[in-house]
């Protein structure tokens, strides 16, 4: 499977960085969705399957930690 199978998850509130992580790893072939902050993950991670998730730790309202937690459960 190549990497235009694969779709990555970048969740980044920092929006320079998070537009330029989506232009790199889209440019290498994956198929890229992006959130600003954990808030909306459940409905996406429900109609996606994601290869690979990049996500920050420091972010407000929902912060990585959150993130991951909700993950693991």
């Amino acid at each position: 499977m190549g990497a235009e199978n694969k779709k990555i998850l970048i969740i980044e509130d920092e929006k320079p960085l998070l537009r330029a992580l989506e232009l790199k790893l889209q440019k290498e072939g994956f198929l890229v969705e992006t959130l600003l902050n954990g808030e909306g993950l459940l409905p996406l991670i429900e109609k996606n399957d994601f290869s690979l998730i990049v996500c920050d730790l420091v972010m407000p309202k929902v912060d990585g930690f959150h993130v991951l937690k909700t993950l693991k459960d």
